[in-house]
């Protein structure tokens, strides 16, 4: 199933705020960022939307 063009740009700014999360927390550990960060690329991957 394809994603709709809602999902895409939902997921697109799901990772830029945990970027922004995670640039002004130190608290944030790199390692959970980066976790959540290839959580996001599979659910892209899983439908289709990631090379």
């Amino acid at each position: 199933m394809e994603a709709s063009e809602n999902e895409i740009k939902l997921s697109i700014l799901a990772r830029k705020h945990l970027h922004k999360l995670s640039a002004a927390s130190g608290m944030v550990a790199r390692d959970a960022v980066v976790a959540r960060e290839r959580a996001l690329d599979q659910r892209l991957a899983d439908r289709g939307l990631l090379n």
